[in-house]
Parts: structure tokens; sequence; C-alpha cells
């Protein structure tokens, strides 16, 4: 599934959190989750996993990080809109050494959020890739600061993860 269940909010988001999706994108995992609930009450062991922000080699440049660092070596312009957009990032071998964990330790159904705990906003990832890259020195990136949503931050309460024993970095 997907941290896109959820709607924005100033706390961290638990499993127990109010689902509300803004987007056609969360409700369809919504749904989605709530379709394997029915199903699997009798046939299967179901681990739903609500999946913060993702990333990694090979993503597609539809996604912040990539598209970010695509901008910087390709010098190509582009706009960050959202600049206080706070988001949980997890890095995608991360996401597979858990999700190894989790298939030798879990047996019963359950529903975790997936993501470091840790929010950052967008702005901050900017000037950590810019660092990074620093040999790219020309950057178009444009911080358009004028447009802010009051409440846009999707930050995961991991502890229910962490009970399962997840300590290499979490």
């Amino acid at each position: 599934s997907s941290s896109a269940v959820y709607g924005p909010s100033s706390n961290l988001l638990s499993e127990e959190s109010l689902v509300n999706p803004n987007t056609n994108y969360g409700l369809s995992k919504l749904n989605a989750e709530r379709l394997l609930k029915e199903y699997s009450e009798s046939n299967f062991v179901l681990i739903i996993l609500r999946i913060f922000n993702l990333f990694g080699p090979y993503q597609s440049c539809e996604f912040l990080i990539p598209q970010i660092i695509e901008s910087i070596k390709k010098k190509k312009y582009l706009t960050i809109n959202n600049p206080g957009a706070i988001r949980d990032f997890i890095y995608i071998d991360d996401c597979l050494k858990i999700l190894e964990k989790l298939i030798e330790k879990i047996n019963t159904n359950v529903t975790l959020n997936l993501g470091s705990g840790t929010g950052t906003d967008v702005e901050t990832v900017v000037l950590i890739i810019k660092k990074i890259l620093r040999k790219y020195t020309n950057s178009q990136i444009k911080i358009n600061s004028r447009y802010q949503e009051s409440c846009n931050s999707y930050v995961a309460d991991i502890s229910k993860l962490k009970k399962y024993h997840f300590t290499y970095g979490l």
C-alpha cells in the first residue's frame, strides 16, 4: 500500500491514524487494502505495508529525488512549488531488508507503516542532493517559496514496525 491512504498531518502518522486519501492513487490503495483484508480472513496471512517515500536507483524521473538529480546533472529547469512539504524518505535497500525480516517473523495479519520515521522538507532534499553532486555547479532549480500548503506533511510513526526488532538504522 502507500502513505497516500492518509491525509497530510502535522503529527506522525500511525497505522491507527485516520485514513483520508486526497488523491485517486491513495483511494485505490485504500480500496485494495480493504479487498485484501476481506479476502484474507481465512485464506492467507496478509501483511499490508504502507510505504512512505521510497527512492533508489532506476526510479522514474516522475518522482522527486530522481527529478532533482536529473535537473542538476542535465542543467534542466525545475521549479519546486512546495519546498516546505515534509516527507518521510526510505531507501529501497532498507525497504527490502525490512521485507525479508517481515516474511520471517510475521505469521498473522498486520498493517505496518514502512518509512524512516523522520521527516525532511523538500528544500532540504534539494540542498542535500546539490551538496552530493557539487561537481554540477550551475543548477537550474528554482525554489518557489510563495506556494505553500498549510499542512503538507507525511511522516511515519514506525513504533509498531520497531516492535519486530528492526534496528539497523530505524
